[in-house]
C-alpha cells in the first residue's frame, strides 16, 4: 500500500473550529488550537478548547510510534477520570483514532481527514453503548514550527 506523509505528524500549529452535538441534537460551537512537536519516535500533541459544558480544556497527548502506520497515545488526566488512551492508525491522508478514558466505560472514536493545510474531524463518545456526544471540526494550519 502506498503511504503519504500525514500532515499531522509535522511540527505545526492548527486553528480548530469545533461543533459538539448532544444526543438531543443541541449544537455547541467552539474555537480552539492544537499543535504538534515531532521527534524521531514521539509526538507531543497539545489541544486547547472550550468543551460543550463551557470548561476550558488543555490536554497534552504523548504519541508513541509503533511503525509508520500505527501509533499509541496517552493524555493527561481528563477531569479526574483518568488519562485518555488509544491508538492511531494512518491510511494515507486519514487518521483513525480509538479512545478509552480512564478505567471506566467511556470510549469513542475519531476520524481525521487531511487535505493540505486543512483537515476535517468527525467523532463520537459513548458511555458503554449510550451516546454522550458527537463532534465535527475543521482544522486549519496557521504556522509551521
Amino acid at each position: 500500500m502506498e503511504t503519504k506523509p500525514n500532515l499531522f505528524f509535522k511540527n505545526a500549529t492548527w486553528k480548530v473550529d469545533h461543533e459538539f452535538v448532544s444526543p438531543a441534537g443541541v449544537i455547541t460551537p467552539d474555537t480552539g488550537e492544537m499543535s504538534f512537536k515531532v521527534t524521531a519516535n514521539r509526538i507531543l500533541w497539545k489541544r486547547r478548547f472550550i468543551d460543550d459544558y463551557g470548561d476550558n480544556i488543555s490536554l497534552n497527548y504523548d504519541i508513541r510510534k509503533i511503525d509508520d502506520l500505527n501509533y499509541e497515545y496517552e493524555s493527561d488526566d481528563i477531569a479526574e477520570m483518568g488519562p485518555q488512551k488509544g491508538s492511531i492508525h494512518v491510511n494515507r491522508n486519514r487518521l483513525y483514532l480509538t479512545m478509552q478514558i480512564g478505567n471506566n466505560p467511556i470510549k469513542g472514536f475519531e476520524v481525521i481527514i487531511c487535505d493540505g493545510d486543512i483537515a476535517y474531524s468527525y467523532g463520537a463518545l459513548y458511555y458503554v453503548n449510550t451516546l454522550i456526544k458527537t463532534w465535527s471540526a475543521t482544522m486549519t494550519k496557521v504556522v509551521d514550527k
